[in-house]
């Protein structure tokens, strides 16, 4: 660019003014996006954003479960010397650049950076992005490979318990089939105890009729013996009689042989 061309352009230059308070910047500051601000604007803007306020680019990441800091001390901005650069540099730094001294506005209001060094400084502003490219893949890689563990999870969380449910299942019919068994063995008891009860019955009663029968024969034996020995009685003296009548009729007849003889 010639020098008159670059006199023009900076004689149509207006005094700069911070975007956010719309006010001449004081200690003005850069942001890595080449956007500037008072340093008092960009430090109340950056306790609630973590964005550019011209062109929204995420500066920091914030932390939510931290707290929030009481001063201006503890608040620590991303504006460290490697990315903040004074927006308007001193009168040797723009001598240096190629710019006149009748336009070096150091002693009144500061002139805005050379081309020069903006297109110098885009290289080192490129680094930042990179990172935070870097830092953002980075983060989605470990998204995507949490993602991937959280689903190999539920799918072996499902397949435990699909398992626990056909157990449940199978101990269900079990303890059915083990109470259907358990009732007919009761059953089965009940109708065992019936029979033996009936049995022990049967068996009173036929050693009761058993009893009654053998009173009933004994009872018939007495009577038959008794009649049997009134009879061996009766015939017994009928033949004692019948004797001694013979003894008598003997002796009868053989007086009677004597006295004939």
């Amino acid at each position: 660019m010639p020098l008159a061309s670059r006199k023009d352009f900076l004689s149509t230059l207006t005094p700069p003014q911070c975007p956010i308070c719309y006010e001449h910047l004081t200690a003005p500051i850069t942001t890595p996006c080449e956007h500037t601000f008072c340093l008092e604007c960009a430090k109340t803007w950056l306790k609630t954003a973590a964005t550019c306020p011209s062109c929204r680019t995420v500066l920091y990441d914030i932390d939510l479960d931290d707290e929030e800091p009481e001063n201006d001390s503890e608040l620590q901005l991303p504006l460290e010397p490697g990315y903040v650069q004074r927006a308007f540099p001193s009168t040797t730094a723009a001598n240096d650049s190629g710019i006149p001294a009748e336009h070096d506005t150091s002693g009144t209001d500061p002139a805005p950076p050379h081309p020069r060094r903006l297109l110098s400084r885009l290289p080192r502003l490129h680094r930042p992005i990179q990172h935070r490219e870097a830092a953002l893949e980075e983060r989605r890689l470990s998204r995507q490979r949490w993602q991937r563990s959280m689903d190999r999870l539920f799918r072996t969380l499902q397949k435990a318990h699909r398992s626990l449910e056909l157990r449940r299942r199978v101990y269900d019919r079990q303890q059915t089939e083990m109470l259907e068994v358990a009732e007919i063995l009761r059953h089965q008891i009940q109708l065992q105890d019936d029979m033996h009860a009936e049995i022990v019955r049967l068996a009173e009663e036929h050693e009761n009729s058993l009893r009654e029968r053998e009173v009933k024969v004994e009872e018939q034996l007495r009577e038959l013996q008794g009649g049997e020995a009134r009879r061996l009685r009766v015939s017994r003296s009928a033949m004692d009689a019948a004797g001694e009548d013979s003894k008598w009729s003997w002796a009868r007849m053989k007086e009677r042989l004597i006295a004939k003889l």
